[in-house]
């Protein structure tokens, strides 16, 4: 790559190959085997990213339940994120159904 203001070579580009692992709406059931399916694609390739786009509070028997009966104590970390990090989550972002419940998770202040 060239500098714009010095006309000098600033590094050469090599080609990455990246791997992305996108999930949606993640189910407790499928956890088994996701977790060897991430390992076998980060093994293949160490630029594997995954990430998740919502979904994963509400939707679910267990993520209802924990909404509406078994709601997550301040301080607490909802399961749900919990088994992020087991599953080594780069990033996740709030889906759609996440704001049906937000004022019961989150609080007014959310």
């Amino acid at each position: 790559m060239i500098c714009r203001f010095c006309q000098q070579q600033i590094f050469t580009p090599t080609w990455l190959t990246m791997t992305i692992i996108k999930i949606s709406r993640l189910k407790a059931l499928v956890y088994p085997k996701l977790l060897v399916l991430i390992k076998k694609a980060r093994e293949t390739n160490p630029n594997t990213v995954l990430v998740d786009s919502g979904d994963m509070i509400q939707g679910t028997p267990f993520g209802t339940y924990k909404a509406l009966i078994d709601p997550v104590a301040q301080g607490e970390t909802h399961p749900m994120y919990k088994s992020f990090e087991m599953l080594g989550y780069d990033a996740e972002t709030l889906g759609n159904h996440e704001f049906n419940l937000w004022p019961r998770i989150f609080g007014s202040h959310g």
